[in-house]
């Protein structure tokens, strides 16, 4: 059962990535394609040299888009099938049931962080090589680091509680758990 489970995963995991490859390809096409022929309507909105730098901006964000999918996909290949994730579970999560949904919830936000963490070397990149080659980036080093962390703690306080709160509602709800849990995030969602 568990090579299974493994393989789905890994189909899934495979089919995601190759929809977004095929999706970023198809935005470059385009893209290359009107590259050297703007429309009229473009041209009311902003010269050739301004439309020329925004077809450079969006290839250059499409190649780091590329990058970025098969990267994120190694990530979480990973994360996923490396044993790191019933090890730590195991290892720090798990005792007993004293307290287990909440452990369980600081569990899926450790995973959520760590995710984020491997995407900030990216994001340092767009934001300090990429926008900055193009004259988009206004912001600083130092600013940047205090945004990640900020967002971080943000995400992970948010979390907790909400991941908390869906976790009772699998356990309690039984098999209409998810109609409850999409209530909740809806709500959520909606303050």
């Amino acid at each position: 059962m568990e090579v299974f489970i493994i393989a789905v995963v890994a189909t899934l995991l495979g089919i995601k990535v190759c929809w977004q490859t095929f999706l970023a390809w198809l935005n470059r096409s385009r893209v290359l394609g009107v590259r050297h022929s703007p429309s009229d309507t473009v041209l009311r909105v902003m010269d050739q040299d301004t439309y020329e730098r925004s077809v450079d901006y969006t290839l250059a964000k499409n190649r780091l888009e590329f990058f970025n999918i098969w990267y994120g996909a190694f990530v979480l290949a990973i994360i996923l099938f490396s044993g790191i994730l019933p090890w730590l579970y195991h290892q720090f999560f798990y005792s007993g049931t004293d307290w287990q949904v909440l452990r369980d919830s600081f569990f899926l936000t450790v995973i959520y962080l760590v995710i984020a963490v491997t995407g900030l070397p990216i994001d340092y990149y767009s934001q300090f090589r990429l926008e900055e080659s193009f004259g988009f980036n206004k912001s600083t080093r130092s600013l940047w680091i205090a945004d990640q962390v900020k967002s971080l703690i943000i995400g992970a306080v948010i979390a907790v509680p909400l991941l908390s709160l869906i976790i009772w509602l699998i356990i309690k709800m039984g098999s209409l758990w998810w109609i409850w849990a999409f209530a909740v995030v809806f709500v959520f969602q909606l303050v």
